[in-house]
């Protein structure tokens, strides 16, 4: 038995609430699996009082390994890393049980392995042909499936959680997962088997619904900037836009509930980045900006991203949509935060707007139509870009003094030009900051262009950019400090709206 450790930063419900006696189980192929499928579920179960147990089937010994690829084939190097990784995680999700199928109480005959898998077309997975002979998806079903019922019978579980029926999107460890719990529940049920006593428990598995999916994409591709998009290395981060779903995506008629996890998210984030050899660029923006868990709401598409080693950004979501395969849904005894089925509900917000009110969500570039509030937003960025514009080229010339070297020309330094420069980067992190990337753009458009127009002639023959060196290098060096306050680090900028 692995134990996780028993610190948990998860507020659970105050003294007096009504708890479900029953534990929560859920049964997952790979360390990760729990976290990245089933984190919020788990972690708002704590948070209600109740007894989790995860069961992982294997040490995810063939997985690649985000900055370590040199340990790639290497199972047990591997294997090493991704147990600390999970024991990490289970901790931040402050879940204090876990085993591993080989491990329960209940005799093993052998350690199942990794299967591998191999990519037959985009989101879809199939066999690996260097599957290891322990690999879970080649055993015994039936031996692995009675393991699992014994301690099912021990534990007597109201609710288990596993993969859904492809697994994902294919894999063919997450398929025998789920094959191999659904036979459990089955066996542990069995008369020939069960006291009087058990209770056959509800069945489910974590999907996700495509619309919120779709929606999530064209939201994270128009709200992300480009320091956002990149993983530690500083490679990008792609968003697979209007790709085929895979398996976990289900139409809203297939989902039997919705369950809010906006309260848990700080712990699921972070249980997310425990997993550094699989996780990368994993952002929730308001969290990160040090802004209250509170704005977060369970009506937007998304409210950050992750990436995997594939590097191709998916959302991280303010709800967990479960099927229930068995069992009642009010039998569930996760509290108030369960919700109505997607089917019944409105289309989600805009993703990752910490506004109180919900945003339109509508076509524009093949994405989110701005809300009004954002629209203007953007308009006055413009404002503080002509505003900064006309200053700065105001006061780009001014030399306060000047130096002379033997007989030549004074030569003045151009104090002037280092302030208006400055001042254009920070006027152009503030509209950042107010919205994001199109508030930049927006104030770049304003800037950019009350510099060129004071480089026209007047009416008079004056000129403030006059066509000497100095003046054609603030026609250049007023672009460059644009340029510099779209690539200063974000936390210099806050989330912006």
């Amino acid at each position: 038995m692995t134990t996780a450790s028993t610190g948990s930063a998860i507020e659970e419900a105050p003294e007096g609430a009504e708890i479900e006696s029953g534990p929560v189980l859920a049964v997952y192929a790979h360390p990760d699996d729990e976290t990245l499928l089933a984190g919020g579920v788990l972690a708002l179960a704590v948070r209600r009082r109740r007894r989790v147990v995860v069961v992982t089937a294997t040490r995810g010994e063939m997985g690649e390994m985000i900055g370590s690829p040199d340990l790639e084939g290497d199972a047990e190097a591997v294997a090493g890393i991704r147990v600390q990784e999970l024991g990490d995680a289970l901790s931040l999700l402050g879940v204090r049980e876990h085993h591993f199928l080989d491990h329960l109480p209940a005799p093993a005959p052998q350690r199942w392995s990794d299967s591998g898998m191999a990519w037959i077309e985009p989101h879809l997975a199939g066999p690996s042909p260097h599957a290891p002979t322990s690999a879970l998806s080649l055993g015994d079903l039936e031996v692995q499936a009675e393991v699992l019922a014994q301690y099912i019978r021990e534990l007597k579980p109201s609710l288990v959680l596993c993969d859904e029926p492809g697994g994902s999107y294919g894999h063919p460890d997450h398929v025998r997962s789920h094959q191999l719990t659904m036979r459990a529940v089955e066996l542990a049920g069995l008369p020939a088997h069960s006291t009087p006593a058990f209770t056959v428990p509800v069945l489910a598995w974590v999907v996700r619904d495509v619309e919120r999916l779709r929606a999530a994409d064209r939201e994270i591709l128009n709200a992300i900037t480009l320091e956002e998009a990149t993983n530690e290395r500083g490679e990008l981060l792609v968003v697979p836009l209007d790709a085929t779903p895979a398996s976990i995506a289900r139409e809203p008629g297939e989902i039997s509930i919705e369950l809010d996890v906006t309260q848990v998210l700080p712990n699921v984030l972070a249980a997310s980045r425990a997993y550094r050899s699989q996780v990368q660029g994993a952002r929730i923006p308001v969290l990160d900006a040090g802004r209250p868990v509170s704005l977060l709401r369970a009506d937007q598409a998304a409210v950050g991203w992750l990436a995997m080693s594939n590097g191709m950004a998916q959302p991280i979501l303010p709800v967990a949509c479960l099927v229930v395969a068995q069992g009642d849904v009010a039998d569930l005894g996760l509290g108030p935060d369960v919700r109505a089925s997607a089917s019944a509900a409105a289309a989600p917000a805009s993703v990752l707007d910490a506004s109180s009110a919900p945003a339109t969500v509508g076509p524009l570039l093949g994405g989110p139509m701005p809300s009004i509030g954002r629209m203007g937003a953007i308009a006055g960025c413009s404002a503080i870009g002509l505003v900064t514009g006309t200053l700065a080229t105001l006061v780009h010339r001014w030399r306060p003094w000047e130096i002379s070297f033997g007989d030549a020309q004074p030569w003045g330094v151009p104090i002037g030009f280092a302030l208006a420069f400055l001042t254009i980067v920070v006027a152009g992190l503030l509209a950042r900051a107010i919205a994001k990337g199109g508030g930049l753009f927006g104030y770049a458009l304003g800037a950019v262009a009350a510099v060129q127009a004071l480089a026209f002639v007047g009416r008079g023959g004056d000129v403030i950019v006059p066509g000497d060196t100095l003046g054609l290098g603030w026609l250049l060096g007023s672009v460059v400090a644009v340029g510099v306050a779209a690539f200063l680090p974000q936390r210099l900028v806050g989330s912006g709206r």
